[in-house]
């Protein structure tokens, strides 16, 4: 205010003001911004009140609920369906639109567990009654975004604003622009805030569609599976288009839940997903069609789904001890007169939250309910990990489901029992898992519980005329963690099983496997026979099971494998891992038939067989072991890395995309040794080990160079390159190789030549790029050093296997770089063009980048124009003090500074100054003044190299 008032002054106006008019004046533009503050917040509360909508967007929301209000807990988001009706100005829905409410809207009446056989006299909540918002964290999805990392969440903010999150952003334009994708880790309750969205949007203003995306044909486009979920929903069949116009001014919402099982179903990568919902809604939009979409997925598979501009991400967070007391509350409530019968006690929420990594887990939290619900005292429990909590709900179940059907057995026949249980269970985990899906057919558990020796159970007589039962239900009809559904799919009726969470099924994969390796353990010890010399420790069983998916595509399973052999001691562990070692040596050799090989859940060929056996064998060594060499995974081979790169080959060849990214994310590597004594050490790193840059040297077998030495490849191996990259069609290859063509076609010897640094050796296109790329993050001095330091030592060092003609390029590009670096001082300058060999430069490209570089750099001060004087001098003068190189505008600028500093050391003859005046005058009128004193006559000493360029022209015109 105080300028606007000075500059006020300096009008003629101001002189015709008397003191009193500019008191006024000034007392009225002292009120003004309180004034325009009191106006801007009458006229925005004048908007919110006229368009609810505007309240949320603002955080201003004034209605019946006080701000705290606003904030609170809301079971069910009920407060979110209330405060859009509110908001609500749409007719009322159509009979279509009306079915899908209906339908969704029934979802809040059905059990948060819907399906088998729950414990005795308990009552499980509705979805409606037990559903707590959880808490989240926001972020928009810029390129940089990397929501599959934890940490990256980690500067957002918890916030506890869930459903206003979702009110703001299905009434905003944003919505219809990208999708909003919603993450989570098992458990966290994505797929059930799906169902209640689209059971509490109301219909007059929404047009709600949710696709499970397990449930409908995973290789279909994204209209047929809204039009197939419709179905699923209705058992209409529905056209999207025509539904979409029909919904007036209703909005469309999409929910699309399980881009995780997507990828696990296709088994192909699915990078472009979120692109191809963000395409469709542009259609849609461009059609008059707007329509917003939500998807959810884990967390962990979050990267590999590339996000569209302007995507939002909502990640789920654990529940706080506020959301665990509602729940605990509400299971209290509702099984009020089940604990009174049985004489139990209510759940106590100091003791659930003593097991906080299970209790803040909306799924888990149930779980722990159940148990101490069965009469497993959560009090007695002590310290409790998911595994032990699983392992000790489906022994408790099982065992009641075994009492049940087989009163009064021993205790050793009944623990048989409830072994066999739980290992036809693990079938079922397995079933689901070989297959890459989350769910298995009837028919294909039969065949799977048929081929297996774990307790397949026959398919059992029923009373009357009804037909048996088949395996499939013997096994999974009681357990009410396993879900069983009816669809029908091209006219035919196919029946499938799943379990409640993946989580339940990743357990009992892993509770199987250490079973199984366990088993072979104790046998192989107890053999009279060197198990080297003998016939071999039969692993028919370990090899069906695992052969047919990688366990890292289930990062759970390698978790819950860890907490088993965290419970055993050392001796155990080294036992396992050296079973394992001798069988992922002796597999590549095992052929023929092996017992189980009618166990088939699905047909792979050979190779893929085998190579998902060694990946899981290598895992299974590892997660015992913790660390492998080389040596340890191939004692006879001469060279363990040859080995190791030709069974990661195999790998990459032969697994699936997504197994293969799953098992590359999770291995982790050190480069020991050199020369003919290489070795490598393998672990597994669960969030993604960065490599150290590549070592050429070492991965040629080449001894350790000295330091300032330099060495070239063979140029066939260049041509391999792109030749390999079109032959394999593979993408890695080809999308680094088209990113280093413009070497491969102007300047080879850039990727074939290297030198060995301190730090390492680097080819001269990885010092060109290190350089190129300087202005791209903020570089000290020292960095900016030591990338033109390394660049030039190079092309000294290479002089022996280079042209001089590719060294003159390379230089000239390193120098076009400097020169165009603002940020690199006149000291580095002439530090750097100290050190540059002198052969390249008589190429006439790498002496005009050299002398820019002095150009920029003169004048700093005295000592470093001093020091470009001895660089420039004896490089652009022959023996008599006469100008050598062309005459051009930067050429002559250093000639002239060099001379008024009292630096120069070289002449021009009168008719190379008159050439220059001719072409550069117009241009550099000074520089043709400042350039005389520097004119002498031409002396042409014998053997005087022909100079280029304006002295060429001189030459010729005289």
């Amino acid at each position: 205010m105080a300028a606007f008032l000075s500059f006020l002054r300096g009008l003629a106006i101001a002189d015709t003001l008397f003191d009193r008019r500019w008191r006024a004046t000034e007392q009225a533009l002292d009120r003004l911004p309180e004034s325009a503050a009191d106006r801007h917040r009458n006229l925005l509360t004048q908007l919110a009140a006229d368009f609810p909508e505007v309240a949320f967007w603002l955080g201003q929301h004034e209605h019946e609920a006080t701000r705290q209000e606003v904030h609170r807990l809301s079971l069910g988001l009920a407060e979110m369906q209330r405060v859009l009706i509110e908001f609500s100005t749409g007719r009322a829905p159509d009979d279509r639109r009306a079915a899908l409410g209906v339908a969704y809207g029934a979802e809040l009446r059905r059990p948060i567990v819907s399906s088998g056989d729950v414990p005795a006299g308990l009552t499980v909540p509705t979805l409606g009654e037990a559903y707590v918002p959880p808490l989240c964290r926001i972020a928009e999805l810029g390129p940089d975004a990397r929501p599959g990392d934890e940490s990256w969440w980690d500067d957002r903010p918890v916030r506890d604003d869930l459903w206003q999150a979702l009110v703001v952003h299905l009434t905003s334009p944003g919505a219809t622009r990208a999708p909003l994708l919603v993450l989570g880790q098992p458990g966290s309750g994505k797929s059930v805030l799906t169902r209640v969205v689209a059971a509490q949007l109301p219909p007059a203003d929404f047009l709600v569609v949710r696709v499970t995306l397990r449930d409908v044909f995973a290789a279909g486009d994204l209209q047929d599976q809204i039009e197939q979920a419709i179905r699923n929903d209705t058992g209409e069949r529905l056209d999207w288009p025509a539904l979409s116009r029909s919904a007036g001014d209703a909005l469309p919402v999409v929910l699309l839940d399980g881009f995780d099982e997507l990828l696990q179903a296709t088994g192909v990568s699915q990078t472009d997903y979120l692109r191809r919902v963000a395409a469709f809604q542009h259609r849609e939009a461009d059609q008059g069609r707007p329509v917003a979409v939500l998807v959810t997925s884990r967390t962990s598979v979050a990267d590999r789904a590339q996000s569209p501009p302007g995507t939002i991400a909502v990640r789920l967070e654990p529940f706080d001890e506020s959301r665990v007391g509602t729940w605990v509350a509400t299971w209290n409530r509702v099984n009020r007169a089940a604990f009174r019968a049985l004489g139990a006690r209510p759940l106590d929420r100091e003791i659930v939250l003593s097991h906080r990594e299970l209790a803040t887990q909306p799924l888990l939290l149930l779980m722990l309910a159940l148990y101490d619900a069965e009469g497993g005292d959560l009090r007695q429990a002590g310290e409790l990990r998911r595994g032990e909590l699983y392992e000790r709900l489906l022994r408790r179940f099982a065992r009641r489901e075994v009492v049940k059907e087989r009163a009064g057995l021993p205790d050793r026949e009944l623990g048989l029992a409830v072994e066999d249980e739980l290992r036809r269970l693990a079938v079922v985990a397995f079933a689901m898992f070989n297959r890459g899906a989350q769910w298995v057919t009837a028919t294909e558990l039969d065949g799977d519980l048929a081929a297996l020796p774990l307790g397949g159970a026959p398919a059992r007589e029923r009373p009357g005329l009804r037909a048996p039962l088949a395996a499939a239900d013997v096994v999974l009809g009681r357990f009410f963690f396993i879900h069983r559904s009816r669809t029908s799919l091209d006219e035919r009726r196919r029946e499938t099983y799943e379990f409640l969470h993946a989580t339940f099924g990743e357990h009992l994969v892993a509770r199987l496997t250490a079973e199984v390796v366990d088993d072979l353990v104790a046998r192989d010890a107890a053999a009279n026979l060197s198990w080297r010399e003998g016939p071999g420790v039969d692993d028919d069983l370990l090899h069906a099971l695992l052969s047919y998916a990688v366990l890292s595509s289930r990062a759970t399973v390698l978790a819950f494998l860890g907490e088993v052999l965290a419970g055993r001691d050392g001796a155990h562990r080294v036992a396992w891992a050296d079973l394992l070692l001798r069988l992922f040596r002796d597999v590549p050799y095992v052929a023929g038939a092996r017992r189980f090989d009618d166990y088939r859940p699905r047909r792979l060929r050979v190779p893929v067989r085998y190579a998902a056996y060694s990946a899981n064998l290598l895992l299974l060594a590892l997660a015992a072991g913790g660390s492998l060499t080389g040596r340890q995974l191939f004692p006879e081979a001469a060279d363990p890395v040859a080995e190791w790169r030709a069974q990661v080959g195999l790998w990459r060849s032969q697994l699936d995309p997504e197994e293969w990214q799953g098992l590359s994310d999770l291995l982790a590597l050190d480069r020991l040794g050199e020369s003919g004594a290489r070795d490598l050490r393998i672990w597994t790193h669960h969030r993604r080990a960065a490599p150290p840059d590549v070592d050429v040297p070492w991965l040629l077998g080449l001894p350790a160079g000295q330091a300032g030495g330099g060495w070239g490849l063979s140029r066939d191996l260049l041509a391999r390159l792109r030749r390999n990259a079109y032959l394999t069609c593979d993408v890695d290859s080809a999308v680094v190789v088209h990113a280093v063509e413009p070497f491969l076609d102007k300047l080879a010897t850039a990727l074939a030549v290297f030198h060995t640094a301190p730090g390492g050796s680097a080819s001269a296109a990885r010092a060109l790029v290190d350089a190129w790329l300087l202005p791209l993050r903020p570089a000290t001095e020292r960095e900016r050093r030591e990338v033109y330091l390394r660049g030039v030592r190079l092309v000294a060092a290479v002089s022996g296997v280079v042209p001089e003609w590719d060294r003159a390029a390379f230089l000239g590009l390193l120098f076009d770089r400097l020169a165009a670096d603002r940020a690199a001082s006149p000291e580095l300058v002439a530090e750097v063009l100290a050190a540059c060999p002198v052969e390249p430069l008589g190429e006439p490209a790498a002496m005009f980048a050299l002398l820019r570089c002095a150009q920029r750099a003169l004048g700093a001060n005295e000592v470093t124009d001093l020091r470009l004087a001895r660089i420039v001098n004896p490089l652009v003068r022959d023996g008599v003090g006469q100008l050598d190189v062309a005459l051009d505008g930067v050429t002559a600028d250093v000639l002239v500074r060099l001379h008024e500093r009292g630096l120069g050391e070289t002449f021009l003859t009168p008719g190379l100054l008159a050439a220059f005046e001719a072409r550069y005058g117009r241009q550099h009128p000074d520089l043709v003044r400042r350039l005389d004193p520097l004119v002498r006559e031409m002396v042409d000493p014998p053997g005087k190299r022909r100079q280029h360029g304006v002295a060429n022209e001189v030459e010729a015109d005289s």
